[in-house]
């Protein structure tokens, strides 16, 4: 007897269907953002700014680990994280009533390196979800494990952990004993403790 092939598994084949595509190219991705921020930290509060504010008193202007700028237009605001907390100032404010520390134009390198971190991420996104839904429809066309691994065996190593090792379940009751208590005969084709 098959393994059904429930919704439980297949997310979970999913997702490590996913991680194994795109974790790395996420990672790296990741890994540009503090970067990213730290240079616009440094474009908004240049080396002599940041003296002055550290001469502040303590608790004068707050410490965060995300900046808020606006990059190229209305549309542009964005936070960028810093890997560490920094003192922070904000300059303007948008129709929302959002604070950004600086503008920038639309044609500012800072502007043009979030566009092009921006489109990364939104690639890796609509990649991710194409290949989920083609996944699921493959997952989707079959109910158990075992055919799953039939029609798509370079899955192999992400369906075999869900495959059963065995479909009998060992009952943790004594059958010799239970059927002497309910009067029953003793079965001697079936060799029990």
């Amino acid at each position: 007897m098959s393994q059904r092939l429930t919704e439980t598994i297949r997310e979970s084949i999913l997702r490590q269907l996913i991680d194994h595509a795109f974790s790395k190219r996420q990672k790296e991705l990741d890994a540009l953002w503090p970067e990213f921020a730290e240079e616009v930290y440094q474009d908004v509060y240049p080396p002599d700014i940041q003296k002055k504010m550290s001469a502040l008193p303590e608790g004068f202007l707050k410490k965060s680990k995300s900046i808020h700028v606006q990059f190229g237009g209305r549309d542009g605001i964005a936070g960028v994280t810093m890997k560490n907390e920094r003192r922070c100032a904000s300059k303007y404010f948008d129709s929302w009533g959002v604070s950004v520390a600086k503008i920038y134009d639309e044609k500012h390198p800072l502007t043009l390196r979030y566009k092009a971190l921006t489109l990364v991420g939104k690639t890796i996104k609509d990649e991710i979800e194409k290949a989920s839904q083609n996944a699921r429809a493959v997952m989707n066309s079959v109910s158990t494990v075992n055919k799953l691994m039939t029609v798509w065996p370079e899955c192999e190593k992400f369906i075999k952990p869900h495959l059963q090792l065995s479909t009998s379940t060992a009952l943790a009751i004594p059958m010799v004993e239970l059927n002497k208590t309910l009067g029953l005969p003793p079965d001697t084709s079936v060799k029990r403790k």
